[in-house]
């Protein structure tokens, strides 16, 4: 049994594992008080789908617990919001995308807060 990987989803992953750690240690760096590891999660589940924006979401939560540990709470909801923007965007497939991504961010911001208020 031979397991195939695609080269272009292995990119996306870890692309977005790349983006959301920089910018969960950048938001630390400078105090920015939002999370800035939406991007990252928001950029995968996009362009590859349910799976791999989870899996992104899920190992990044895990790489930045090690440095916030606040951020292991948030492994759950990054979950969930992935999943949220892949049924948000699944519609919009062809559409403006960079209007998309950008109603999806503050989307996913909006429910962020709501979650963690």
């Amino acid at each position: 049994m031979k397991i195939r990987v695609d080269k272009k989803l292995l990119k996306i992953l870890i692309f977005g594992i790349i983006i959301n750690v920089v910018g969960r240690l950048l938001a630390l760096k400078i105090d920015f008080p939002g999370f800035l590891n939406l991007t990252g999660t928001l950029y995968a589940t996009y362009y590859g789908g349910w799976f791999i924006g989870a899996v992104v979401s899920i190992i990044s939560g895990l790489i930045s617990g090690c440095f916030c540990a606040r951020d292991w709470y948030l492994i759950p909801v990054d979950f969930f919001m992935s999943l949220c923007i892949y049924f948000f965007s699944r519609n919009n497939r062809y559409l403006n995308r960079l209007m998309s991504v950008i109603t999806l961010s503050l989307t996913y911001t909006i429910f962020k807060t709501i979650f963690l208020s």
